[in-house]
């Protein structure tokens, strides 16, 4: 079961693609920014992110390397938390591996920069909540448990510790 939960949570994690990656800052205060999942190894498990090494969240995850990474798609009602360890990664391997044009974005240097690394998450526990059903479907059974004032499960959810 635990195994199942994983693979769904890092499949969730491929179908979304980008995070809000939350690291806390030196102050104490919680800080967030948008990332693009560059990989995700359901093997490891792993899930890994471009960065420019100069960025303040490398000093932070130095400092403290518990991260959360929350996903969500409201337009299918899926959400993800996944709370792990991070590390950066100086590995021209993985950054090779893992390159993809539209990083020259950011990148404008290309994949040889001197600015870029790698992040790697690990992670240690997640929770899930993957709708069921359609919009529709959870409209319907709202208005039917009303009228039956039965419960009706418009959507799944669950944790995994990993």
């Amino acid at each position: 079961m635990k195994d199942n939960n994983l693979k769904k949570v890092l499949e969730m994690a491929m179908d979304i693609n980008v995070a809000m990656m939350v690291t806390e800052d030196e102050s104490g205060a919680l800080r967030s920014r948008p990332m693009s999942n560059a990989a995700i190894d359901i093997m490891e498990p792993s899930i890994w992110f471009f960065t420019d090494i100069h960025s303040p969240k490398i000093a932070e995850i130095k400092k403290d390397h518990v991260v959360n990474l929350a996903y969500a798609k409201p337009e299918s009602n899926d959400y993800l938390s996944i709370s792990g360890q991070a590390q950066v990664i100086n590995d021209n391997e993985k950054i090779d591996q893992f390159w993809e044009d539209d990083l020259k974005e950011w990148f404008p240097q290309g994949k040889n920069s001197d600015r870029i690394a790698l992040l790697k998450v690990t992670p240690s526990h997640a929770d899930y909540w993957d709708s069921a059903s359609s919009k529709l479907v959870a409209l319907y059974r709202k208005v039917e448990d009303q009228i039956s004032e039965g419960k009706h499960e418009v959507y799944e959810s669950g944790k995994v510790d990993i």
